[in-house]
Order: structure tokens, then C-alpha cells, then sequence
């Protein structure tokens, strides 16, 4: 669900990706909903993908991490004024391993978050022009935080903090380094209020 600037309506992208019998060409079925027709609409172009990540909604424009059949992963996009979809490459990286990706919103810009396992590091890139990455900063995790899971207004990044009461830190870019621990009226922006124990046991698990 998003907000679509160039033609000022919300809309809902539903994905179905499916395979009728094993060993069969995945499938896909895509609707689009309006708000300001108040309708659903079946997009006819096909997904070439079968698995998508968690999506992220900036400017106008869906983004997920996808995995196609081959098992190469790139980003898959779908622009809801033109209604169509685009495939875009993910940052190089010439490693042995298997990274981990995650898209995020970062102000106005799409954000990429590359985990490497072995190093326990995360990578931040982001997309000032039209396919063209910058990297940001690249974060040691150790066993101190977990991955990162989003970012506040004035841009400083949340981490999840491993073995702390409250569980989460803001972490400062520019200066690299935590600038102090998110009490619970911080995190409402992201879905969270500890208002009791129970709540804040749940949200840790």
C-alpha cells in the first residue's frame, strides 16, 4: 500500500505467484486497487520471478528483493502511474558467500541493506539516479546488534540491540556510531509501544 504522487491516488499491489505441480513454470497474478475508483484492476504483465521479498513503497514506485527461477536475485519494480514492471540490479559484489539483501525506505530514496554472514556486516547503498548506487556507510554487527529495521526522520538508522532491556538502538551514519538507546515513544513510528511487560516481551521474541 502507497501513495502515487503523479496521479495523487493510494493504491494496493497485490502479487500471487504460483506454481500448479512441482517442476512447472511459476505463474503470477497482479491486481491493482484504487482508491480513487474504488476498484481492483488485473495487471496483465507477467512476473518473472518466484519469490519476493518484503516490499517497499517510495515515490510511487513498489520495490521488492526478488529471486528468479535461475536463483539470481535482483529488485523487481512496479510503477503504480505507468503500471508496469521493471527489474533493476542489485550493487556488485565478487564474494564466495551468499549475501543477504533487504530494500528500505531512506527519506526520499530506495535503500539497499546488504548482510554479509561471515563478517556479521551490513552494507548500506542507496539510488541517487536511475540505477546508479552509492555506498553509504558499512556497519559491523558482531554479536552487539542484529540487523538493521528501518530508519527514523532525521535519518539515523534503528538496530535491533542484542542483550539490552530495551532492545534497540539509533545508530548516527555520518558519525558512525550509536547516539543512544529508543525508549518506547520513539518506536511508534515503526508499530511498536511497550505500554506493559507482556507487550515488550512479545516484541523482543
Amino acid at each position: 500500500f502507497g501513495y502515487s504522487p503523479h496521479v495523487d491516488d493510494y493504491k494496493v499491489v497485490k502479487v500471487m505467484i504460483y506454481c500448479l505441480e512441482k517442476g512447472a513454470k511459476w505463474l503470477s497474478l497482479v491486481d491493482v486497487y484504487s482508491l480513487r475508483s474504488n476498484s481492483w484492476k488485473e495487471i496483465g504483465q507477467e512476473v518473472s520471478c518466484c519469490k519476493l521479498g518484503r516490499p517497499v513503497f517510495v515515490k510511487g514506485v513498489v520495490y521488492w528483493i526478488a529471486k528468479k527461477c535461475d536463483g539470481k536475485r535482483l529488485i523487481l519494480c512496479f510503477d503504480t502511474e505507468e503500471e508496469v514492471f521493471r527489474e533493476i540490479l542489485l550493487p556488485g559484489y565478487d564474494c564466495a558467500y551468499k549475501l543477504d539483501h533487504f530494500v528500505q525506505k531512506f527519506g526520499e530514496l530506495l535503500c539497499v541493506l546488504v548482510f554479509h554472514p561471515p563478517s556479521e556486516a551490513v552494507d548500506m547503498w542507496v539510488m541517487e539516479e536511475a540505477e546508479v548506487w552509492r555506498k553509504i556507510t558499512s556497519i559491523g554487527l558482531a554479536d552487539k546488534y542484529g540487523l538493521p529495521m528501518g530508519f527514523r526522520n532525521n535519518g539515523e538508522m534503528v538496530l535491533r540491540m542484542l542483550n539490552y532491556e530495551f532492545g534497540f538502538v539509533s545508530y548516527d551514519l555520518k558519525r558512525n556510531k550509536p547516539t543512544g538507546i529508543m525508549k518506547s515513544k520513539h518506536l511508534k513510528p515503526f508499530g511498536w509501544d511497550f505500554s506493559d511487560d507482556d507487550e515488550k516481551e512479545a516484541v523482543d521474541n
